[in-house]
């Protein structure tokens, strides 16, 4: 249902926009968690190290896309605040077309050099032929998802944030049932993981293209918006490659530091892997409130109301700071009952070693929330009245920091402890001073 942002008051739609953001979210993270339950407890323990010890790999590329068509919503945001049906219909085709112009020759690269892939991520030879496995899979989700993301988009930017988050519902339980059946059922190790990711892929963008063409006046009405127009390229992309390109630096920054990670033991890999969980787990709600701030701000930008803007970075801001402070006092207070019920089926002994090490990381990442908070409701406003540019250089800032820091941790003749201390706090020394700059 398409919802008007520019009426009724700021923080009341922000809330109820970030909600349905979170609900999908949350589903999906609960759906991935079941996922790891699975492969652990149908695989082993040292599946989950493989899994993520090159996810930050796919996600890197994965990201890369997401991030690209979520500019093209940007865009398609404004059109909607200012009326403008014909831009919409033209955006939202031309967005499908860049999309699979630039998304299958990616992927058949990316599968192509997954083996060289595998051995810069510095990956335990423990884990390696799972870890080529399960990036060689993964990546094949990739065009799929990227169309996907073209129309829940679309969905989000028209103000409608409850029907994706109906959708992620189908597609997430889809997720778990194709996984059960794959590693419990049809038993094929850590590819039946991936290869349930890929099935599920597919059932949400069958889904998204029912909704797009049932409910949407606006969707796509025949092949004439397909074809490129030059103005609209130019315009997709002067919001969609800035977020592009924060989204890859970011990514090359978690790539460094999973490599620095994967130079430590596998109880370390798997210890800050398991920790790493409840981090995004917040990370994901506060996200959720900054992609809002984009929509929201999109919407109000292409109707002139910069006023409008302005209320809704302070209420997005207030908002996260006090959430950011609650999860971490519950994670840090309970974790370790979590550690433990993920890591059930290791050995006695490696599960007190592996859960301090994921207790020691949440600690440090914790600490230095508010800085979140801080930098996502700043991220939010640039990204959605169409300043793209200037969340790179927040980027830019974040990926010297986790280079220095990781350099550091590998590289230096300190103790193993003085190592892991500088590598839990890699993060938070790229939050601090993106915020300050």
């Amino acid at each position: 249902m398409q919802k008007d942002l520019t009426k009724d008051k700021p923080s009341r739609l922000i809330v109820a926009f970030a909600i349905s953001v979170l609900a999908s979210s949350a589903l999906n993270y609960i759906y991935g968690l079941t996922d790891s339950f699975m492969l652990s407890y149908f695989v082993s323990p040292n599946a989950i190290g493989a899994a993520n010890s090159v996810s930050p790999v796919a996600e890197a590329v994965y990201g890369a896309f997401l991030s690209l068509v979520s500019g093209f919503s940007i865009v398609i945001g404004k059109a909607f605040g200012s009326g403008d049906d014909k831009r919409l219909t033209k955006f939202l085709g031309n967005s499908i077309t860049v999309s699979a112009i630039i998304s299958l020759p990616v992927t058949l690269i990316c599968m192509l050099i997954s083996n060289s892939l595998v051995s810069m991520m510095n990956t335990p030879e423990t884990f390696y032929e799972d870890a080529y496995t399960y990036l060689l899979l993964s990546f094949l989700h990739l065009p799929i998802s990227t169309f996907s993301a073209i129309f829940s988009g679309y969905l989000r930017a028209a103000g409608d944030s409850k029907t994706p988050t109906y959708i992620s519902i189908i597609s997430g339980f889809s997720n778990v049932i194709f996984n059960y059946v794959f590693l419990a059922i049809i038993p094929l190790g850590i590819a039946g993981a991936a290869i349930g990711t890929i099935c599920a892929a597919i059932v949400g963008l069958v889904v998204n293209i029912i909704v797009m063409r049932r409910g949407f006046k606006q969707a796509i009405s025949g092949l004439e918006d397909l074809k490129l127009d030059k103005i609209t390229v130019i315009s997709m992309f002067s919001c969609g490659i800035p977020m592009c390109l924060l989204s890859i630096l970011t990514n090359v920054s978690n790539v460094i530091l999973q490599i620095a990670t994967n130079s430590f033991s596998e109880q370390v890999i798997i210890g800050i892997s398991t920790g790493n969980r409840l981090v995004v787990l917040a990370w994901l709600i506060i996200m959720s409130f900054e992609t809002a701030q984009v929509y929201f701000c999109a919407q109000n930008s292409g109707a002139g109301r910069i006023d409008r803007v302005r209320e809704g970075n302070k209420t997005t801001f207030v908002i996260t700071l006090v959430i950011a402070g609650i999860i971490a006092v519950l994670c840090i207070a309970f974790g370790k009952y979590f550690y433990r019920a993920f890591l059930s089926q290791a050995d006695a002994l490696e599960i007190d070693i592996m859960v301090k090490y994921a207790s020691d990381y949440v600690i440090y990442q914790f600490a230095f929330f508010p800085f979140i908070a801080m930098l996502s409701s700043f991220r939010g406003t640039i990204k959605g009245i169409g300043e793209t540019r200037a969340t790179v250089f927040v980027g830019i800032i974040e990926l010297i920091c986790r280079i220095i820091v990781s350099l550091v941790s590998v590289k230096s003749s300190f103790g193993t402890e003085v190592k892991l201390l500088v590598l839990y706090l890699a993060g938070p020394m790229s939050w601090v001073f993106a915020s300050i700059f």
